[in-house]
């Protein structure tokens, strides 16, 4: 047995490389050359366990698998991973739900993707625009379903609804609620189209002077 009083060095190396040594409040390891390794391999698939006092008890803050390819493991419920100066980033499960947690006011999240070299932003979630889901590319397409049946896009100069599959339903299911199609005249929204939920679904062209007009040459004009 030997020991080290307060303060007192164990050094290791020609140039004092590695030093181990209690300062009377905390105990150090100190590496100053080259890389630094912590090796458990005396026995196959024993795990890497880190283990702290927390208010009296025991845990295990952070566990390495050896049997599962060194899987990295925070096995507390409530236990948190907070990256940043300030814990702006969180990852934790609270026992029932997984969560990622923006902490600082109004940054946004974004995942990133790498697409052939180029990193993009494929998805941003604006925190000081109530946390709106953003796809923020021309040409970005949001796919629904398993074979990718609903795609919708923006291409820089038009939006694009496409279903791929199957019959396309719109449905309003509150009671006696109207469905409206709105367009953009001339600085001014108005309601072109408007089906009345309360009129046994009757369709209305709610505008003066609006024309509704059939044919390839807008041969009839009602």
């Amino acid at each position: 047995q030997m020991l080290f009083e307060d303060s007192v060095k164990a050094l290791f190396g020609n140039s004092e490389d590695l030093q181990i040594y209690h300062d009377g409040s905390n105990s150090n390891i100190v590496n100053n050359t080259g890389d630094f390794y912590l090796y458990n391999t005396g026995t196959a698939d024993k795990d890497f366990i880190f283990v702290v006092n927390d208010g009296g008890s025991n845990v295990n803050a952070m566990k390495i698998d050896a049997s599962e390819v060194a899987r990295v493991q925070f096995q507390n419920d409530n236990q948190v991973v907070a990256i940043g100066a300030s814990d702006d980033l969180q990852f934790y499960h609270d026992g029932t739900n997984n969560y990622i947690n923006n902490n600082t006011s109004d940054q946004d999240l974004y995942i990133r993707v790498n697409d052939g070299g180029s990193a993009i932003n494929a998805i941003q979630i604006d925190a000081s625009d109530v946390g709106s889901v953003k796809l923020p590319n021309d040409n970005q397409v949001l796919y629904i379903g398993a074979g990718n049946d609903i795609a919708l896009s923006h291409n820089g100069t038009n939006s694009v609804f496409n279903n791929n599959t199957g019959t396309l339903q719109i449905r309003n299911v509150a009671a006696d609620t109207d469905m409206f199609l709105s367009i953009n005249d001339g600085g001014s929204n108005i309601n072109a189209i408007q089906i009345d939920a309360s009129e046994v679904g009757s369709v209305l062209l709610p505008n003066d002077n609006q024309i509704l007009m059939i044919g390839a040459g807008s041969d009839l004009q009602l």
